[in-house]
């Protein structure tokens, strides 16, 4: 483990438990993650990860798979995560078996991820000393971005899920404005 990364955690653990205990991630069981940001989420743990002996397929109890068949019947480290999308994404977790000869097992869940660009947005609290793990692979139109673990933890790549602001029906009509000129093609 990087010895400044532990230094820092442990320094900032004992504040960040008894003064902000939203710092954790919440998505997938990602609790033993202590994060300062709101809202992020991990990939499984390796522990999470379940094969299915019928299907040759990797899942989680919280709606992860695998993306193709496996060879692979025995996951035992955490690879990384890819995203791609451009403000919005996929994600991809990836991880490997005990054989170097086997393709990773890549895992996805159907949600849609924010850019990891933006993660420092959600530094809670803000100006908290924290080093964006994210960097990008591919800068085109569609933006691929990877994240490789120092310590093979799903706490080392962090991402924020998107949420859909909810509003009623009646929030949503109020807020439209009515144009300056009525009706606004007669002018």
């Amino acid at each position: 483990m990087n010895t400044n990364f532990l230094r820092m955690l442990l320094a900032y653990l004992p504040i960040s438990l008894l003064f902000f205990p939203c710092l954790s991630a919440f998505a997938n069981d990602s609790a033993y993650c202590v994060l300062p940001l709101s809202g992020a989420s991990v990939c499984p743990k390796v522990s999470d990860l379940k094969y299915n002996t019928k299907t040759s397929e990797w899942s989680t109890d919280d709606d992860w798979k695998s993306t193709t068949s496996s060879f692979t019947k025995k996951i035992t480290i955490f690879l990384g995560a890819q995203w791609k999308g451009v403000q919005m994404g996929h994600l991809l977790c990836l991880y490997k078996g005990p054989n170097a000869n086997e393709f990773p097992v890549s895992m996805h869940k159907n949600i849609i991820v924010q850019s990891p660009k933006s993660l420092l947005d959600n530094l809670n609290p803000k100006g908290a000393q924290y080093v964006n793990p994210w960097v990008v692979k591919e800068a085109k139109t569609l933006v691929t971005m990877d994240c490789y673990p120092e310590n093979s933890s799903p706490c080392d790549c962090p991402w924020i899920q998107f949420q859909e602001k909810t509003q009623s029906v009646e929030d949503v009509i109020e807020s439209i404005q009515k144009p300056s000129i009525y009706p606004p093609w007669a002018m």
